[in-house]
């Protein structure tokens, strides 16, 4: 599949790049445009980072942290997804791809650091702290306690610790991911929350 839309959004682009006092307001209309046609239309990954690249700009020109924060994030998840094909199927719209970036969008990602990564990161550490010190008290207790056997105890809270961390690791970590973009999906503008949401399929 070609990146269809890729013509148009250059040349919007072309038109952000121009603008030296804020970007013009031809640019803006034809960005909202191209992001109410491209919803609920199939696309490539390219085509799809592409316009979150030019509305996150738009942001960041605006200083709008949030909606700036979530415009990246969408993008490194969809960059991610490249290499993880069995979520792929949850952006059915989205045709992904190994098409190079071009160097504009490729030097916007590397001004950012990987904020899904380290968002990820920070879960993971937080999570794993909270289940030790769980799993900590739950053995206290059943043994000074309750006075039941340490040996028992021990075995049964790690059979059952360990299959709490392998099942919230393997999907819980990205459950609450998604309740972030969920979150941070409340500060973009209407526009870009509908294109958004047509591109999921838990809509």
């Amino acid at each position: 599949m070609d990146n269809q839309y890729m013509g148009a959004l250059k040349q919007v682009e072309r038109l952000m790049q121009s603008s030296l006092f804020g970007y013009s307001q031809t640019a803006l209309e034809q960005l909202d445009a191209l992001t109410v046609t491209m919803a609920n239309q199939t696309m490539t990954d390219c085509d799809c980072i592409k316009l979150l690249e030019l509305r996150a700009r738009k942001y960041k020109q605006e200083k709008a942290e949030s909606s700036l924060r979530f415009c990246v994030m969408r993008m490194q998840e969809l960059l991610r997804l490249r290499l993880q094909t069995d979520r792929q199927k949850a952006y059915p719209s989205i045709q992904f791809t190994d098409l190079a970036f071009d160097e504009y969008t490729q030097e916007f990602l590397e001004d950012y650091p990987l904020y899904i990564n380290h968002f990820e990161k920070r879960l993971r550490v937080l999570s794993l702290l909270a289940m030790m010190l769980f799993y900590v008290f739950f053995l206290v207790f059943f043994v000074l306690v309750c006075h039941c056997s340490f040996f028992k105890v021990f075995i049964l809270d790690v059979l059952l610790f360990g299959g709490i961390i392998y099942y919230f690791f393997r999907f819980g970590i990205q459950r609450l991911i998604d309740m972030n973009f969920l979150e941070l999906r409340e500060s973009v503008d209407p526009l870009l929350a509908q294109f958004d949401q047509a591109i999921q399929t838990n809509k």
